[in-house]
């Protein structure tokens, strides 16, 4: 541990704490102290700053740079991956007021530099500072009570994360670090080297670390046993699929999944923070899988009718008790049901936008979005309520404003009417995107919402209450 440095590097930390919560309400006269008072502490990739069980450290470790990974013990003593921590976050606070031991551990996922702030300097700087102190036990209690839920999650349902994935995060399923080549490696080599290793990708990346493609097993057959000059050298760059679909390590294990099945892969390179981490495979996937959420997921995406839809949204309620099942924090319910929704109602309009053309009302003349509001718009929907929702469309000529606006009239008749078909009422005060005014060209709302804002009535205030929770879907 070093103390840190005057001058630069002083001015520097103060400012980096100036930028994480809570500390960006202190004035730079107190940053400055802290930071002068405080230490700077390296943690080498793949080092534990502190285990579970270890006594408090009476310390707060807010990171400089780096990533750090929350881990706890199960009942097999098996550590399982609860959060991370990046750049302008904290952690250490749990036990920080305490003498208890740390109820978790924190390894450097990648190299760590973080400022360490005794409890003796925060009793001494900061306690005296209402507004801090009440920001910080804010995020306390949030983080007690989320760790507390993964604790007790683990405990009692360890058998749940085989049988019921979907909360499971990407971070816990993919592969890492993953097994890179460079552009200028020879095919062959790089055959032998999958077959030795038992894998079925190398990722690519540049000697500066960028990651440029992906070579499967399928890009070998494909690519080069396939060709007549095949015994020609040839380079990963000959070869590499360079439209790479990514995910973030914290992303839900369905989301991989839909991704998976939509783009009709079997690999995602997972990414954080710009920086390649590891992969995740099918085969990664379906050894963990809920076969309930992959029906769901096939039941939505397969379908090319609403009665289809309609009998696969049932199947959404399944995950509904599922989640409940395994004791899921609202959040994530919210979370992952909002999901579906999503899809489903982004399917609904796919295939409303295809009985419009087989109609020979052709393709939409002109860019559109639907919006959802309401609960859904807040990502708040667990259950199917009535509809509130609305399109925008682009500006058109004044002599093609009737025949466009009457084009997505009629789309969102059948949207709405698709909606009502998957269990979801119309609006009881017609805020749908059939009905004429949830319907207008960018012009036609900027001219509506002005007029809200420029006479505040208890009618305009409540329609721009109402559509202030809108949120782009299609």
């Amino acid at each position: 541990m070093s103390p840190l440095l005057l001058g630069e590097q002083l001015a520097e930390t103060a400012g980096i704490l100036k930028k994480v919560a809570p500390f960006y309400l202190l004035d730079q006269n107190v940053l400055e102290s802290i930071a002068a008072k405080s230490m700077l502490r390296n943690f080498p990739k793949g080092t534990y700053v502190f285990r579970q069980g270890d006594l408090s450290l009476h310390a707060l470790f807010v990171i400089i740079s780096g990533s750090a990974e929350i881990l706890i013990l199960n009942e097999q003593d098996n550590e399982v991956f609860v959060g991370k921590r990046q750049e302008l976050e904290f952690f250490g606070e749990t036990v920080f007021l305490s003498e208890e031991p740390y109820p978790a551990s924190v390894r450097a996922e990648e190299d760590l530099v973080c400022c360490v702030i005794s409890h003796a300097l925060f009793e001494t700087e900061l306690a005296h500072i209402t507004e801090f102190t009440n920001a910080f036990s804010r995020i306390l209690a949030d983080r007690m009570r989320t760790l507390y839920n993964a604790l007790l999650f683990d405990a009692g349902q360890d058998r749940l994360t085989i049988e019921q994935p979907m909360r499971q995060r990407v971070a816990s399923l993919m592969s890492t670090p993953p097994i890179t080549c460079r552009p200028q490696d020879d095919i062959a080599a790089l055959a032998r080297q999958m077959s030795t290793m038992g894998i079925s990708s190398l990722v690519v990346v540049s000697d500066a670390g960028l990651t440029l493609g992906i070579i499967t097993k399928r890009d070998l057959v494909e690519k080069v046993l396939t060709r007549d000059d095949y015994s020609k050298r040839m380079t990963a760059s000959d070869i590499m699929s360079k439209n790479l679909l990514t995910v973030a390590p914290e992303a839900f294990y369905f989301e991989a999944l839909l991704l998976m099945v939509e783009n009709k892969v079997k690999h995602l390179v997972v990414i954080d923070n710009q920086k390649l981490v590891g992969i995740v495979t099918i085969r990664d996937l379906t050894i963990s899988r809920s076969v309930g959420a992959l029906s769901i997921v096939k039941s939505i995406e397969n379908q090319d009718s609403l009665t289809g839809l309609a009998k696969a949204s049932v199947e959404i309620d399944l995950v509904l008790q599922a989640l409940v099942a395994e004791r899921a924090t609202s959040r994530e319910i919210l979370q992952i049901v909002t999901e579906f929704f999503d899809r489903l109602t982004r399917r609904v309009i796919r295939v409303c936008e295809q009985e419009m053309i087989a109609e020979g009302h052709g393709l939409p003349p002109v860019a559109y979005g639907w919006l959802t509001m309401g609960s859904s718009g807040r990502y708040e929907q667990f259950m199917k309520t009535d509809q509130d929702n609305a399109i925008i469309y682009e500006n058109v000529p004044a002599d093609m404003e009737e025949e466009v606006a009457n084009y997505f009239h009629r789309l969102a008749e059948k949207v709405v009417d698709g909606l009502c078909r998957c269990g979801f009422a119309r609006c009881k005060g017609n805020v749908v995107a059939s009905n004429p005014f949830w319907c207008r060209s960018f012009d036609g709302w900027r001219h509506v919402i002005n007029g809200w804002i420029n006479k505040l009535e208890p009618q305009n205030v409540r329609m721009m209450t109402i559509f202030l929770d809108f949120r782009h879907v299609y």
